[in-house]
């Protein structure tokens, strides 16, 4: 258990890049209204490496991810 939530932690911080290099290239705040991603409230391992790979795979292929219009955002009840 101790290793996984060190993996856990090492790829929070991962993450954590991974957003200011997507902001970087697509600009700040776009990544605010982005329905992928992992659960906040109950990360796991393979989620966010998924969440880093996607979000990898975008800045390379310069293609941002898809978002939700921020009205509709508002609605959503998390």
């Amino acid at each position: 258990m101790i290793d996984e939530d060190r993996k856990l932690m090492e790829l929070l911080e991962e993450l954590s890049v991974t957003y200011k290099e997507y902001e970087n290239k697509f600009g700040k705040g776009s990544l605010d209204y982005w329905l992928g991603g992992h659960d906040p409230v109950y990360p796991d391992v393979r989620s966010i490496s998924k969440e880093i790979f996607k979000i990898r795979k975008a800045i390379k292929n310069n293609k941002k991810l898809p978002t939700v219009d921020a009205k509709l955002w508002n609605k959503f009840r998390f």
